[in-house]
């Protein structure tokens, strides 16, 4: 996972830039040491020299607990935490505005979006939301007087499900079957237990969920693992992804905003894990920006590849 944020495009050119510095302050080590991080690997010239991240898991594990010890824990896990804590370190925001809730009006909803947007950054903004951060537009229609409920929400990353493969044999999917799955109306019965306003009682829903705002860098997070009461267990889904051009207009809705109309994608990175529910090993695949080449990142050993798989487990 943290391959994947050394190798982020906007972020080296950041880095790199006169702003990275004068923009940190002293006070923001986690992000300190991110950036020092990106600077080692985007200046090293040596095929065989290495970085030990070690004061960033410092850093991780005194502000989250799951991270300071030597245990196996979750990349995606690891990587939302870390781009949460380096935009609170890198605030730009002196003063919060107070915590509103925010209600839907009549308004446009693209006048609505902007609106729930700014707030955010009145709240948090940093390089870290400028380049990870997008919008959700999330709807709840009631079945029963047909009143929509709506809200936009913000996010670093989105969580995409898995197919269950009910055979014994590795099941494949795509990553656009994913988010057709994301975007797909989902009906709720009455005892799921949604209350609706209009109505003023519990009412049989469905709900949906679009990309409103596309941001430059999106991160996509598979759901692997799954716990319930009867079942516990990695899903071993193989994920076939385009590694360049890959438009997600379609996964707009209504929504008007300028990156929603030029929401075109080229890969460059991709965490893999291999093992069980129970303990593994996770490793990444890196496109680096100064040779043009892939790179296979497991732990201190990097290898060049000759062409990036384009499924991943």
């Amino acid at each position: 996972g943290l391959q994947c944020m050394l190798h982020t495009p906007s972020l080296i050119m950041h880095v790199l830039s006169k702003d990275a510095d004068r923009t940190t302050p002293s006070s923001a080590t986690c992000a300190q040491e991110l950036f020092e991080l990106i600077k080692k690997s985007a200046t090293n010239t040596s095929s065989v020299a290495t970085a030990r991240p070690s004061e960033i898991k410092y850093q991780m594990g005194k502000k989250y607990p799951q991270f300071s010890g030597m245990g196996q824990e979750d990349s995606s896990e690891f990587v939302h935490e870390l781009l949460e804590l380096t935009t609170k370190q890198l605030n730009r925001v002196d003063k919060k505005q107070p915590y509103i809730q925010l209600n839907q009006t009549k308004e446009s909803l693209d006048k609505q979006s902007e609106k729930w947007y700014d707030y955010s950054l009145k709240r948090m903004s940093s390089i870290i939301t400028d380049i990870f951060q997008g919008q959700t537009f999330n709807t709840v229609t009631c079945l029963n007087c047909h009143y929509k409920h709506f809200s936009f929400d913000t996010f670093f990353s989105l969580s995409l499900t898995l197919p269950k493969s009910s055979s014994r044999f590795t099941h494949q999917t795509t990553l656009t079957s994913c988010l057709d799955d994301f975007i797909k109306e989902e009906k709720l019965s009455e005892a799921e237990g949604f209350f609706c306003s209009n109505c003023k009682k519990t009412v049989a829903i469905k709900k949906q969920n679009v990309i409103w705002r596309f941001p430059p860098v999106l991160i996509f997070h598979l759901k692997r693992f799954v716990c319930s009461t009867w079942r516990k267990e990695k899903l071993e889904t193989l994920l076939a992804f385009p590694i360049s051009d890959f438009s997600l207009s379609k996964y707009k809705g209504e929504s008007n905003h300028p990156s929603a109309l030029k929401s075109i994608y080229s890969l460059y990175g991709v965490i893999n894990h291999m093992g069980y529910l129970s303990g593994g090993h996770d490793t990444s695949e890196c496109y680096n920006v100064f040779d043009g080449c892939w790179y296979d990142y497991n732990d201190s050993h990097v290898s060049r590849l000759s062409a990036v798989r384009e499924e991943s487990s």
